[in-house]
């Protein structure tokens, strides 16, 4: 909220820091205490200046109230959610440029902390309610801290309910696609199993599904213009899984059934003895989610295929 040079302080030494790691974990707590001295010395009263140090709580004590300030989420975690909703408020309305938004967002991911809202539509009137009932507010509208760009915070700002209730239902929809894409991978995890147990015809119709799944993920993700990089490569996990993982077992299974001669082997682990066989010929069928997992690779860095493929799919 101050200083960029700190920021980048964290960013470089934040694992330093979160295990506690002297000078870094000192000179964070000094900083910190520093920030909120100066601020607090030149508006002692919280008439303007110091309205900065509540950066994410309107947002954060929203989700905090509506979950009646359960164990399901701490204050800690409530204002980092609220950091991050009032990042990608600022950057969804133009207050804040792209570079800083993802620097933030990645310095937050990078710590570990879930930023993902885990909340319902029907969970946003509360929501709402309890913005509005902020001590920051003096009219209908509600009043919110917005970044201008690291170490710059914005206060004053004012936005009708309505906006902010379209920005909270497109955090939300965020994890829709993201559901057919867990459908997809948990496809691929059981068509797996049937595989390895020669059930081919069981195996095919999960795969059929998981692509049918596949399909709706990136549908929703363009509808309701929630693509992300998470939904990206969880996306490819999935397919790497689905039509690739799986399809090789098939394959490998299908040499041994043709006899492929397989080799055996025996091998002691802790005064036990272990008998293992493979067919060298058939690990062939390897090829194909090695192939699938390259093909996705190239895919997903790849700026010229973010709508089309580029050779075979």
């Amino acid at each position: 909220i101050s200083d960029r040079k700190i920021f980048n302080y964290l960013k470089k030494n934040c694992f330093k820091i979160l295990k506690l790691k002297s000078p870094f974990i000192e000179k964070t707590i000094a900083d910190s205490c520093k920030i909120k001295r100066n601020i607090v010395q030149l508006d002692e009263k919280e008439k303007s200046l110091r309205k900065i140090l509540n950066l994410g709580h309107t947002f954060a004590h929203a989700y905090e109230a509506t979950l009646s300030y359960s164990k399901k989420l701490n204050h800690g975690e409530a204002v980092i959610l609220g950091i991050v909703s009032s990042a990608k408020f600022s950057f969804k309305n133009n207050i804040l440029n792209k570079k800083d938004y993802e620097q933030i967002i990645k310095h937050i991911k990078n710590l570990k902390i879930p930023i993902n809202l885990n909340f319902k539509k029907k969970d946003i009137n509360s929501i709402i309610k309890y913005m509005k009932s902020d001590k920051k507010n003096n009219s209908s509208k509600i009043n919110l801290i917005l970044i201008k760009k690291i170490g710059k915070v914005i206060i004053g700002l004012t936005y009708d309910q309505s906006k902010i209730r379209k920005f909270l239902v497109d955090l939300i929809k965020r994890s829709i696609p993201n559901l057919f894409t867990a459908l997809n991978f948990l496809c691929g995890c059981f068509a797996s199993y049937l595989a390895f147990k020669n059930l081919f015809e069981a195996a095919f119709l999960l795969v059929f599904l998981g692509a049918f799944f596949d399909l709706f993920d990136g549908f929703f993700a363009r509808l309701l213009k929630v693509e992300s990089s998470f939904g990206l490569q969880f996306d490819s996990m999935a397919d790497l899984i689905t039509s690739g993982f799986v399809p090789g077992i098939v394959m490998y299974n299908l040499f041994l059934e043709i006899g492929v001669r397989e080799l055996n082997f025996t091998t002691h682990i802790l005064q036990s003895e272990f008998t293992f066989s493979f067919a060298p010929f058939a690990l062939v069928g390897f090829l194909i989610p090695l192939a699938a997992g390259i093909r996705l690779a190239r895919f997903n860095i790849d700026d010229d295929q973010q709508n089309d493929f580029k050779g075979l799919p």
